[in-house]
C-alpha cells in the first residue's frame, strides 16, 4: 500500500488458484548487515555497496562494564593502547573490537585470547613484519628479552656465510613465536 511498493512473483509458491504467490516486504522490516571494510575479498564490491546502503561505523568501546570486571589487568586501557598503535601503523579500520575481551574472568582466559585470537590477528595484519607486531605489543624487537609475549626463534645472524648475503631478502631479519608462559607482568607491559 506504500507509494513505492514492489512485489515479486515466487516461482515455486502458488496460491489456491495456481497463480504465483507474491513476496511483499512490509514497511516495518529493516535489513541490517555487517561488513568488515578491512577484508580484502570485498574490496571490489565495497564501492557498489556504499552507494546503495547507509553505513554506521561501529568502533571499539572502552567504557563497557564487562571490560572492567577483570581487575588484575586494565583491559580497557590495554585495548585502547593496542588500537592506537594499530591506527598509527596501519589505519583506524584495523582496530581490534572489544568483543574479544568481554568474557575475560581470569588470567588463563586472557592468556587464551591473546594466544589464539589477538596475536594471530596481528600476525595477519602485519604479515611477516615482526617489528610492527612488537611495536603494537610494546616489546623489544632489536634486543628481545626472554620474558616477552613473543620470543625470537630465528635470526639471520650467523645463519649464512657472508657470500650468500645477496640471497637474503631482508638484512637482520628476525622470526618470533608466541611465548606460552608469559605472565601478568608481560601483559601489563603492553600499556605501561
Amino acid at each position: 500500500g506504500e507509494k513505492e511498493e514492489l512485489s515479486i512473483n515466487l516461482p515455486y509458491s502458488k496460491d489456491e488458484k495456481g497463480n504465483p504467490k507474491k513476496l511483499i516486504i512490509p514497511k516495518n522490516l529493516h535489513i541490517l548487515a555487517t561488513m568488515n571494510t578491512v577484508d580484502k575479498s570485498i574490496a571490489l564490491i565495497d564501492v557498489a555497496l556504499r552507494r546503495r546502503f547507509e553505513f554506521i561505523e561501529c568502533l571499539p568501546k572502552y567504557d563497557l562494564e564487562e571490560l572492567k570486571k577483570y581487575k588484575d589487568i586494565d583491559l580497557p586501557k590495554m585495548l585502547e593502547i593496542i588500537n592506537n598503535r594499530i591506527t598509527i601503523l596501519k589505519n583506524e579500520h584495523y582496530q581490534i573490537g572489544h568483543s574479544y575481551f568481554l568474557k575475560i574472568d581470569s588470567f588463563e582466559s586472557l592468556k587464551n585470547i591473546m594466544i589464539k585470537d589477538i596475536i594471530p590477528l596481528l600476525q595477519e595484519y602485519f604479515y611477516d613484519d615482526w617489528e610492527s607486531i612488537c611495536a603494537v605489543l610494546n616489546q623489544d624487537y632489536k634486543n628481545p628479552k626472554k620474558n616477552q609475549l613473543l620470543i625470537i626463534t630465528k635470526s639471520q645472524d650467523n645463519l649464512f656465510k657472508k657470500e650468500f648475503n645477496e640471497l637474503t631478502e631482508f638484512r637482520n631479519k628476525k622470526v618470533f613465536k608466541i611465548n606460552y608462559s608469559f605472565t601478568k607482568e608481560e601483559i601489563k607491559e603492553i600499556y605501561n
